[in-house]
């Protein structure tokens, strides 16, 4: 497998954290090529036997060089290409997190999703809205202490909708093909 890695030399930490990722990463990718690109958005693009991996650059952990939360955003991607890389993100999101909490990073995955929600402004749109739940969601049914506690600090962030409120009920109760037809 060939690593590739378009990042400014300001977030060189990001690459050295990656490093380290993939070398303990104990699952196997089934890519000749992996990417890493540091941009505006999170995504994992598969083409192929090519995953490109792109994380926010603005992401206030990743301006920050929190050391610990970049290792858990690389460990979700690798763990999106292990497990669920052809759902929508949202979709994707729980999926992925519910199996690193199963594989036993559920406190490195709760850290993460905690300092995001604190330093995010959300707006009033139904997609902040679902950003803030999905944490609680992840959480629900494998760490409730967890679940609940991001809950009501979602709660706390945002103003209630009732548009994704019917797509949060669906990622629930695991119907994610039902949920992958709502996002499209």
């Amino acid at each position: 497998m060939r690593i590739v890695k378009k990042i400014d030399n300001k977030n060189g930490a990001v690459s050295v954290i990656f490093d380290k990722v993939i070398a303990s990463y104990s699952f196997s990718l089934p890519f000749d090529v992996i990417e890493l690109h540091l941009r505006d958005v999170d995504t994992t693009i598969v083409e192929d036997k090519k995953a490109v991996i792109c994380l926010d650059a603005n992401n206030p952990l990743i301006v920050e060089n929190d050391v610990r939360a970049i290792k858990t955003l690389i460990m979700r991607e690798l763990f999106r290409l292990s497990f669920s890389p052809y759902f929508p993100r949202t979709v994707g999101d729980v999926l992925v997190g519910r199996e690193m909490i199963k594989r036993g990073l559920g406190d490195d995955l709760f850290y993460t999703y905690y300092n995001i929600m604190m330093k995010t402004k959300y707006g009033q749109t139904s997609n902040d809205y679902i950003k803030a739940n999905l944490p609680w969601i992840i959480f629900r049914g494998f760490d409730n202490y967890n679940s609940s506690f991001l809950k009501e600090l979602a709660e706390k962030l945002t103003k209630k909708n009732r548009e994704a409120d019917k797509l949060l009920n669906m990622l629930c109760h695991d119907k994610f093909d039902e949920a992958s037809k709502i996002l499209k």
